[in-house]
């Protein structure tokens, strides 16, 4: 989300705001790492798998744009589709 220690995500991000967002990772797991600041790793706790195979494609230079859905202590959730509308995802962007 920013390049210092984030103490207030809403300072950056509101709910509803569109924000331009980097896929940073794509776990095993099912989970969708978002940053705005390129180079930045996701994480975060326990749910099950979703299917992110559609994102595989996204070239790690391409920026997607997003929509917040909620800004939490610790980031913001982000939801992103592929320019050609094939499918969308949401990933923690912090």
């Amino acid at each position: 989300m920013a390049n210092e220690r984030v103490e207030d995500p809403n300072d950056y991000v509101e709910v509803g705001q569109e924000v331009d967002v980097w896929v940073s990772e794509i776990r095993d797991d099912g989970k969708l790492g978002l940053t705005m600041v390129e180079g930045k790793i996701g994480g975060g706790g326990g749910r099950r798998p979703a299917d992110l195979t559609s994102f595989e494609a996204v070239d790690p230079d391409e920026w997607l744009s997003g929509t917040v859905d909620n800004v939490l202590d610790f980031g913001a959730f982000v939801t992103v589709t592929l320019p050609d509308g094939s499918a969308s995802a949401s990933g923690l962007v912090h």
